[in-house]
């Protein structure tokens, strides 16, 4: 950080490299090589920029997940008060 505001302190804004991610979150059985889309297909569309595509392949239902994480959230919660 200190590195970029010493960069545009001077004016050298092409010193700065900026890198984008991007997360998507599939159920694994959904997960496909076409999900990476133009990130994989046409990079060249995002320059000068650096582009990150992830993909969390989860097991099961999202929905399911994500209410098992916030029952364990809530319960460690009213533990630590």
């Amino acid at each position: 950080m200190i590195r970029i505001i010493l960069y545009l302190s001077k004016g050298e804004i092409e010193s700065i490299q900026l890198v984008v991610c991007s997360v998507l979150v599939r159920p694994q059985e959904y997960y496909y090589m076409t999900d990476f889309g133009a990130f994989r297909r046409q990079p060249e569309h995002y320059a000068p920029g650096a582009v990150r595509f992830l993909i969390v392949r989860m097991p099961g239902r999202i929905e399911a997940i994500v209410k098992r994480w916030y029952a364990l959230i809530q319960q460690k919660g009213e533990g630590s008060s």
